[in-house]
């Protein structure tokens, strides 16, 4: 999911704005009806189990856009030779290639090994190589076929799987027993005889007597232990190493972590993912790209005119961000989250300042402050009666403009609070004693 995400976008970069916004517009719409970025998620999944994937460039016509391209998933062990000439330099199993080592063609199987119909002498498609995409990792020179991203922890899942299976048999080896008879007594001693290893059936919630001397008590489970969680952790961490994943990835599990320590983590993932990326849009995306486009150019109206050869369109990918995006929308809400605090903390100063809880001069420093950061404020004669000046803060002046609506600051005056008022002197003197 993190390499294709919701699938690639495609970003024409020619003169013509009018052109590019038509080729993208008709290359997303034949990406949803042939479900690019679904497959494109397979190919990745199978590249890391089987250590390649291939597809087959083929026509549908049943597809609901104009352009009939379609892909074909192949699993990669369909692709073979049977009658493989092992003496032949020019050839691996399942690829044919030319003197200059390109692929010439590809040998796929009609049906997969693993189903019933399949024979040592099954048949087999020669497809031309301008057909197939073929998306691997070439880990040496010379390499034509891929290996798995997670050969090297193969072994590592075995040994997670028989340790998991091991704890479990012998917590429910512990589980089994309802309980065990003991005795302290010495042997040939003082307590009744009974017979070791005797199973006794025993009713629910029923009451039991015991032999004389002897002791009824529940074994002990001792599995799974306290490091068991800590040895299936460095297990899976070191198999998410042969992916590049951090731990909380390959576990789902972030609960050891803290934000610096996530995004450390993550950085050599995001790079990774990000390399992989680049291999896709070479080896996959441009290929198919350029598939469509010779396709596309056969229909009259779907392609502008006066564009040049296809080499020459200039274009670009765009993926799903990850850290990134995300890390810029967390603080936008952490700046929402400071304006609405600001906004409620300056809102209750200048209600105690006007209702004459504090004094002016002990909040003017933060209300200075404040002034300073947002950019100041502008004071006109006001032109509202019993209101000395409009004050006007920037930049935010609808903040400020909030905290007290006109109707509000009317009634606060009327009932004599606020500065240089004077209704105060005559409310204060007509209150009652």
């Amino acid at each position: 999911h993190d390499v294709v995400g919701t699938g690639p976008r495609l970003q024409m970069l020619t003169g013509d704005s009018e052109a590019n916004r038509r080729i993208e517009q008709a290359f997303m719409m034949w990406a949803r009806s042939v479900h690019l970025a679904e497959k494109l998620r397979t190919m990745r999944m199978a590249r890391a189990t089987d250590g390649e994937s291939f597809a087959i460039l083929t026509n549908n016509p049943r597809l609901n856009t104009e352009v009939q391209l379609d892909l074909r998933l192949v699993e990669a062990d369909q692709v073979t030779t049977p009658d493989l000439d092992r003496l032949s330099t020019i050839a691996v199993d399942g690829i044919v290639f030319d003197s200059a080592g390109n692929p010439v063609e590809y040998h796929v199987l009609r049906t997969h090994p693993g189903d019933g119909f399949y024979s040592a002498r099954s048949d087999y498609d020669r497809i031309s190589a301008d057909a197939v995409l073929h998306w691997f990792r070439a880990d040496r020179p010379g390499q034509t076929r891929g290996i798995p991203d997670i050969m090297p922890a193969l072994p590592l899942f075995a040994q997670l799987r028989r340790f998991t299976l091991a704890v479990l048999a012998a917590a429910e080896t512990a589980a089994d027993f309802a309980g065990i008879l003991y005795t302290d007594a010495p042997a040939n001693g003082e307590a009744d005889a009974a017979e070791p290893f005797e199973p006794i059936e025993l009713e629910k919630r029923a009451l039991v007597t015991m032999p004389g001397g002897w002791k009824m008590a529940q074994m002990q489970a001792e599995q799974p232990s306290t490091t068991y969680g800590e040895f299936k952790h460095e297990l899976l961490n070191e198999i998410a190493r042969c992916l590049n994943m951090p731990f909380n990835v390959a576990a789902g599990n972030s609960s050891g972590y803290n934000y610096a320590s996530g995004r450390l983590d993550h950085q050599t993932y995001y790079k990774a993912i990000r390399v992989e990326q680049s291999h896709l849009e070479r080896t996959v995306l441009d290929r198919i790209l350029a598939a469509w486009l010779d396709e596309a150019a056969l229909l009259p109206g779907l392609l502008p005119n006066g564009l040049g050869p296809f080499a020459q369109w200039p274009h670009q990918w765009f993926w799903d961000g990850h850290f990134p995006s995300k890390h810029l929308d967390g603080l936008a809400i952490i700046e929402d989250a400071g304006k609405a605090v600001l906004h409620s903390f300056l809102r209750c100063c200048i209600q105690r300042i006007m209702m004459r809880k504090s004094s002016l001069r002990s909040w003017k420093p933060l209300l200075c402050l404040m002034v300073l950061s947002t950019g100041g404020c502008t004071g006109t004669p006001s032109q509202r009666p019993n209101k000395l000046y409009d004050v006007r803060w920037a930049p935010m002046e609808s903040w400020f403009d909030s905290i007290f609506g006109n109707d509000e600051q009317d009634r606060l005056w009327k009932q004599g609070y606020g500065f240089n008022n004077p209704n105060a002197e005559r409310i204060r003197q007509e209150r009652p004693k």
